[in-house]
């Protein structure tokens, strides 16, 4: 078949509908957030060929791997096997790195056990092996280090109480033991101490004196400082001061393998005479060619492996990921850059008549490097393969050869196919939701009330964190500043200096906000506990009893709703309860009613609906309407937190902060996920939060929220080593005469 044909697709809200998707070709699923997009794409087309495929292995196979319940669909025709690239961020074993998870480091692993000067195995120099493994920090590169600036005030003598440590305060007996030894002048500042006396007071190994008075005991041992510290650290009791001490130390570089992770054999093995492993891990990905090119390459194993190594680098390389190091941590890399190593892998693998899935691939990206990723999901296309996009980017959709439209709105009032074609037959139709987007002359701007001679600015100097030395930025206070560049120019950073230096800041980022099915929007956003009051004060009851999680909750299924049966290798099976109908509650809780609706029928109205319901409720509709405000006007009352999308996640998290005053907000890409519309929200939302005297900074690529910020940081020029610079700092009139300016370049284009 030519097409993935789906019909009859009612999962979730998704309302009858037929979708057909051609392939070996790209098709980008839009849509406004919540309208069914991911349901289509995932819930029913992803799970149906995971379901289908793991059906045909045999059942003891199925008993040990995911399961996959059927979704509620008519039927698929033309499906091929699925492979998601999505933006979960990796987690697990701290020792997994960029290099063991793209297997470079496997190969580089080969590479120095053959042509190194020195015969040892593969498993040598592997971290995750004994052999391999640095004695000091296992393998993991980082050790935990005394901060000498917590313990120790060098503008303090011992008698003035210079360590700060409660176990050496003065009077206490170890203090008296360094007081004992004469080893100091007890009236010197620290500042003043030589390099020996500092040594000796924070390094020295235990040494027997003899009491010379009767201060202490006849007889002592005194230790330096850091190093007892350090001692009762190991102490593997589990001392009642190691909650206490954990407070002078801190993450650092292994002071053994200074981070290259592996024993002193194989690290200090070199290829060709020139280079070492740390060479090879510490550098930037698209450093590696130049590496090699260095190296003889007239062997076999040369001949096997430089090109397998510079062919995945350039992979990643042209993702716009190529600062990164094989040493990085792989649970430290962002969502974005996740996706782009995933989406890596799939670049030099030669499968075909796959169907790839991708869920908003531009995340995280810059403008520049989006007009990279759309080259390289051509080449994935080229290579016979179908590609399937949840996207918004007005790039990436009208490169696209299909596109495929879910709405009107969201929730109840989407789940349906308003449109489908080429990209120009698209921007014809009105009744598209990209009807605008494509036929925009430019975004809608609010004039700006920010004038720089009247603005009062905070400034960041000598800013010195990862990329970033000796940087200095302002920021205006009331306003919306925007931190953009490239991928791995300093954005995160410069947020984090900021944050740390910042009084009242508070960090709003992806991560999701519930894990379980038992939070819900209500419970969220302190509405649930108004609405309880409510029915406990109209009928008479405790509030309790008409909570979910307590008093009124369903003994049979305790306040979820439903039944889950364990079906061994066909999966878990999950059945609306038959004491309480799904209700979760109890049912004599359900008698007791307000205006005609018991707690369970208010749960499962919207936003909008209940606005409507408890209008003479001033204290309930207040709450409701910061939510209905933040774009959320079409989710349940009861929504589980768990099935909320990134974007709707942290819209509930604005909602939140909406009536607070006076705070630095600090935003972590929050039009991520957004179509066009709701971006607009979002940038209403953040305009809120100025007029209530509140500091919005936000990390942004999107050029509709650039071009309407107060005040923009551009940081850049490139990423990694060649990025760290603030590039260009002013408003949108600034950063587009800036030459030098890669985002202005952009702005250009839409101004």
């Amino acid at each position: 078949m030519a097409n993935i044909e789906i019909y009859g697709a009612r999962e979730n809200n998704l309302k009858n509908i037929d979708v057909v998707i051609p392939k070996h070709k790209l098709t980008a699923v839009s849509g406004v957030s919540g309208s069914g997009k991911s349901t289509l794409v995932y819930d029913i087309l992803f799970n149906e060929a995971q379901r289908q495929y793991l059906d045909s292995l045999s059942s003891y196979a199925r008993r040990i791997l995911p399961r996959y319940e059927t979704a509620d669909f008519d039927r698929i025709e033309g499906l091929t096997s699925c492979i998601s690239i999505n933006q979960g961020m990796f987690t697990g074993n701290p020792k997994s790195t960029v290099g063991t998870y793209t297997e470079l480091y496997t190969h580089l692993r080969l590479l120095f056990s053959r042509l190194g000067d020195s015969m040892l195995s593969a498993g040598e120099f592997s971290f995750n092996t004994p052999a391999g493994a640095c004695p000091v920090c296992g393998g993991l590169g980082t050790a935990m280090t005394v901060n000498k600036n917590k313990l120790i005030d060098m503008k303090k003598s011992l008698n003035e109480g210079a360590i700060q440590h409660k176990t050496w305060k003065v009077g206490s007996r170890y203090w008296n033991i360094i007081q004992a030894s004469d080893f100091y002048d007890m009236d010197k500042k620290l500042g003043d101490f030589t390099e020996e006396e500092m040594n000796r007071l924070l390094f020295s190994d235990p040494v027997s004196i003899q009491s010379k008075g009767a201060k202490v005991a006849q007889s002592f041992s005194y230790e330096g400082i850091v190093r007892r510290l350090v001692k009762r650290k190991k102490d593997e009791r589990g001392l009642s001061a190691a909650d206490y001490d954990s407070q002078f130390f801190s993450d650092g570089v292994c002071p053994e393998c200074g981070g290259v992770r592996l024993c002193a054999k194989p690290r200090n093995v070199k290829v060709g005479g020139l280079f070492c492993m740390k060479d090879f891990v510490e550098c930037e990905l698209a450093e590696i060619p130049a590496l090699l090119r260095q190296l003889d390459n007239s062997s076999p194993v040369a001949q096997a492996l430089f090109p397998l190594i510079i062919n995945q680098v350039e992979s990643i390389k042209g993702l716009g990921i190529g600062y990164l190091n094989l040493n990085r941590s792989i649970s430290s890399v962002s969502g974005g850059e996740a996706q782009k190593l995933k989406l890596a892998k799939q670049l030099v693998s030669s499968l075909t008549d796959i169907t790839y899935i991708l869920d908003e691939p531009t995340a995280g990206l810059h403008e520049r490097d989006v007009r990279k990723l759309a080259d390289s999901l051509g080449r994935i296309v080229r290579r016979g393969n179908t590609v399937i996009v949840i996207e918004h980017d007005p790039y990436i959709l009208s490169h696209a050869d299909h596109i495929i439209d879910i709405g009107p709105g969201a929730g109840a009032h989407g789940g349906e196919q308003i449109a489908a074609g080429t990209p120009e037959e698209i921007k014809s139709d009105e009744n598209s939701s990209l009807f605008s987007v494509f036929n925009k002359v430019g975004p809608t701007v609010e004039k700006s009330l920010f004038q720089r001679e009247n603005a009062k600015f905070r400034e960041y100097k000598d800013i010195d964190i990862n990329n970033i030395h000796g940087a200095s930025v302002k920021i205006p206070e009331n306003f919306i500043t925007v931190l953009t560049g490239v991928s791995g120019s300093g954005k995160t950073s410069l947020s984090r200096h900021i944050c740390a230096n910042t009084p009242k800041a508070v960090v709003m980022d992806q991560t999701q906000i519930g894990s379980t099915s038992r939070g819900n929007i209500a419970t969220y956003s302190g509405v649930f506990d108004l609405i309880r009051a409510l029915y406990a004060r109209k009928t008479g009851q405790n509030p309790s009893l008409f909570s979910f999680n307590s008093e009124g909750s369903c003994p049979e299924c305790n306040g979820t709703g439903y039944i889950e049966t364990d079906m061994h290798y066909l999966g878990n099976v999950r059945n609306i309860c038959d004491a309480c109908g799904g209700k979760r509650y109890k049912d004599h809780v359900l008698r007791y009613t307000y205006q005609g609706k018991n707690i369970s029928e208010v749960l499962d109205m919207t936003v909008s609906e209940a606005l409507d319901f408890f209008a003479s409720e001033t204290d309930i509709t207040k709450n409701l309407q910061i939510l209905e405000r933040t774009g959320l006007e079409y989710i349940t009352l009861g929504q589980p937190l768990n099935t909320l999308s990134g974007g709707e996640g942290q819209r509930l998290k604005i909602s939140q902060k909406l009536t607070q005053r006076g705070n630095t907000y600090i935003f972590d890409e929050p039009t991520r996920g957004l179509h066009p519309k709701d971006t607009q929200k979002i940038i209403k939302v953040l305009k809120l939060l100025t007029k209530s005297h509140n500091t919005v900074i936000v990390i942004e690529h999107n050029l509709d929220v650039i071009v309407q910020a107060d005040w923009i940081i551009d940081m850049g020029p490139e990423g990694g080593k060649n990025g760290g610079e603030v590039v260009c700092q002013g408003t949108v009139c600034d950063i587009i005469n800036c030459e030098r300016s890669i985002t202005g370049h952009f702005l250009r284009e839409i101004c």
